[in-house]
């Protein structure tokens, strides 16, 4: 965890994230995160829905995506339910990516804590850090954009990073 944290924070202070030209494709991200997330979802019976156009792009270095939506997915499957829902739109000027489950979700209250680096919700339920959300809502920003928690149209969690295209 040290070395991920300092490896963002190192980037940060440097040269920052939007090299020239870097063009990271977004479904296969998606794909190859979902690959790693296939057992503990199998285990819990859950599906994945996905809406992505092929063509849909970030402006970025891959790790940086790959973290992102790592970081969300992983929490989706590990409070969702039976589904994980992941929807990406591109206009001219955003790209969004919403990552969705079917879980208990959280009050409106609590998703400004969830986003303060070690703000866990859950201090006796599922193991976890509590930086996954600091570190998306960290590099969202690093990136021009933001990280929104709301709730999901299938019940739990929507989590949805706009960054810009």
């Amino acid at each position: 965890m040290d070395r991920l944290i300092g490896w963002h924070l190192r980037r940060a202070r440097t040269a920052g994230p939007r090299l020239l030209g870097q063009r990271t494709m977004v479904r296969p991200v998606i794909d190859d995160i979902l690959l790693v997330l296939r057992w503990p979802m199998q285990d819990k019976g859950m599906q994945a829905e996905i809406e992505c156009p092929v063509d849909a792009f970030f402006m970025g270095e891959r790790q940086d995506l790959e973290e992102m939506i790592g970081n969300l997915s992983e929490n989706a499957v590990k409070w969702g339910r039976e589904n994980l829902r992941i929807v990406v739109t591109q206009t001219t000027d955003a790209l969004h990516i919403s990552i969705e489950d079917d879980g208990p979700g959280m009050t409106e209250t609590d998703a400004p804590r969830a986003l303060i680096r070690g703000g866990r919700l859950d201090e006796h339920g599922a193991s976890g850090s509590g930086l996954g959300l600091a570190i998306v809502a960290d590099l969202a920003a690093l990136h021009g954009g933001e990280l929104r928690l709301e709730r999901a149209e299938i019940g739990g969690l929507a989590a949805k990073i706009t960054l810009p295209a």
